[in-house]
């Protein structure tokens, strides 16, 4: 059954971060973890080119909202 918010209102901040090298987006609830599998996020052609990215300090964007520590 479905809860009934709108999807496309969420906040995806609520629901995902950036791993601690900056390469993959991972899902911080259900709805977060689904949503990167069933958009193959974290594809093999995308982690190597955010490893880049992020040597060459293009990546994560300054104010990205995924951007956020993790705290466990």
């Amino acid at each position: 059954m479905a809860d009934g918010r709108s999807k496309r209102r969420q906040r995806w901040a609520e629901h995902f971060v950036w791993s601690k090298d900056a390469t993959c987006i991972l899902g911080l609830m259900a709805t977060g973890r689904a949503t990167v599998v069933a958009l193959n996020l974290n594809n093999p052609y995308i982690v190597p080119a955010r490893r880049l990215w992020a040597l060459a300090g293009w990546h994560p964007p300054q104010g990205d909202p995924f951007a956020r520590k993790l705290e466990f």
